[in-house]
């Protein structure tokens, strides 16, 4: 009784606190809009602010993961799902196995939200149906991707696939409550960028029983830690450009040479490293004759001000570098990509790099750092990999801890690769159309489902072959159009 009681209690205050920070931390429709209904939400959100602020003064976030484990703890074991050797019409204990339910933040407009739906589009190709579940709390992100899939509280099938970090789980956990864990086959999608992994990170695993991760880089980091099965199964990758969306309607130049680079404010700039990128450029336009531009897309500058104001000091020395800082749907990003000449990633670590991978679906040579995720796909022959050394953090940066390490690119060895693809287009194209090859053979929806359907039948959940998508799920056939 009293144990009911404290948890009880203890989910209270979570679940208040999760609530104010889901509704108060909402980003506006564009960092320029000020209309007056606008200014007035943000009034709001402010005077609301401040009370979240006051509980998260009485309770750091540190405190607030450490209760939420607690709950978890007061919720009691979670219950297994009873597998059978024997499954009848697809079913056990009323449970059907021809399915998932995919929990996520599936319309959410950064990396994870499009993590999720290319797991999405993957199952269905593979002919596994899917029951969705648009996830929302502890996440930032405006939520207007358009999702093929009915959001859906059914949980009729066996297995649930959660698309959320280790951190976030445990978030799931107190808003959706013990009863969506038990008696599920519970598998987390999770993606982690550096060599060493979080520890607070590591007690959200006794919630599932397997871990799935897009990189055999993930899967080696987290493989080290926990006593369970990693599966690499990587992101699929399909950017279809927007129609008539060209350099003109953008408003970039027509006849420069366009280097790309893009950030999302929320996934921590100092890993992103753009001012890297930046700097590379500013050394190689100063030493080629070929008019040039570098593109950088912003996404949530009103997180990273302090960046921004960096950003504005490189324009100052060197006016050919444009920012565009708005919100773009994902066919204007691909058109975006489509209309610029190369790719650029000067990042300290990557899980996986799907901006990467999207940019040479498109055919467009990509100079970024090569270590971590990304290395799974780039090489010398089909990208232009980034020279680097490691490097050990002095102190904690967002989720990344001191003493754990992360690669410094070389930004003169960066600068000579620009050089190369802006005077040397016969070479670009060819690691374009190479990089193109690549992502279309081995990061498919087709292939990817593939593996999802091959693991699932694996571990003993069958899956019927009747309802496969009509093209084959063992050839790459994405659509990597303008």
């Amino acid at each position: 009784m009293v144990r009911a009681g404290l948890l009880k209690v203890v989910l209270l205050l979570l679940r208040m606190l999760q609530g104010l920070a889901d509704h108060f931390r909402m980003p506006p429709d564009s960092p320029s809009d000020e209309t007056a209904q606008n200014a007035i939400l943000r009034a709001v959100r402010r005077g609301g602010g401040l009370l979240l602020r006051f509980g998260r003064t009485i309770v750091s976030p540190a405190t607030r993961n450490r209760l939420r484990w607690f709950a978890v703890k007061l919720s009691g074991p979670r219950v297994p799902l009873a597998m059978s050797d024997k499954i009848n019409g697809g079913r056990v204990d009323g449970l059907d196995f021809s399915g998932i339910n995919l929990v996520g933040y599936l319309s959410a407009e950064i990396g994870l939200g499009e993590g999720a739906r290319s797991s999405l589009r993957a199952a269905k190709r593979a002919g596994i149906k899917v029951s969705c579940f648009d996830f929302k709390s502890g996440c930032s992100a405006r939520f207007l991707e358009r999702i093929d899939c009915e959001n859906s509280s059914d949980r009729s099938y066996a297995v649930n696939l959660f698309h959320l970090n280790p951190d976030q789980l445990l978030v799931a956990y107190v808003m959706l409550g013990k009863g969506f864990f038990d008696k599920h086959f519970n598998i987390i999608y999770c993606v982690w960028e550096q060599s060493e992994f979080p520890d607070d990170w590591i007690p959200a695993f006794e919630l599932v029983d397997e871990v799935w991760t897009p990189s055999t880089f993930c899967a080696e980091v987290i493989g080290h830690r926990i006593d369970k099965p990693v599966i690499p199964i990587p992101h699929n990758v399909e950017p279809v450009a927007a129609a008539n969306l060209d350099r003109e309607a953008l408003g970039l130049p027509k006849e420069a040479f366009l280097f790309l680079g893009m950030l999302d404010c929320y996934s921590t700039p100092e890993r992103k490293n753009p001012l890297a990128s930046l700097e590379a450029y500013v050394r190689a336009s100063s030493e080629s004759s070929r008019e040039s531009y570098f593109v950088l897309k912003v996404l949530n500058s009103h997180a990273g001000k302090e960046l921004l104001l960096s950003v504005q000091r490189y324009q100052a020395r060197c006016p050919r570098i444009l920012v565009i800082d708005k919100y773009l749907s994902r066919r204007a990003v691909s058109g975006l990509m489509q209309a610029c000449d190369c790719f650029v990633s000067l990042h300290r670590c990557e899980g996986f790099g799907l901006t990467i991978a999207e940019a040479m679906c498109l055919g467009k040579p990509v100079i970024a750092t090569g270590w971590s995720g990304n290395m799974d796909f780039m090489n010398e022959e089909n990208s232009l990999p980034v020279r680097y050394e490691l490097v050990e953090l002095k102190h904690n940066i967002g989720p990344y801890r001191k003493g754990y390490f992360w690669a410094e690119p070389d930004v003169d060895h960066a600068a000579k690769l620009m050089r190369r693809v802006m005077d040397c287009p016969g070479i670009a194209d060819s690691i374009g159309k190479r990089g193109r090859e690549k992502i279309k053979s081995d990061l498919s929806a087709s292939k990817t489902g593939h593996l999802m359907r091959q693991r699932l039948q694996e571990i003993g959940l069958v899956f019927s072959a009747d309802r496969l998508d009509s093209r084959d799920p063992l050839i790459g056939n994405q659509d990597c159009s303008s």
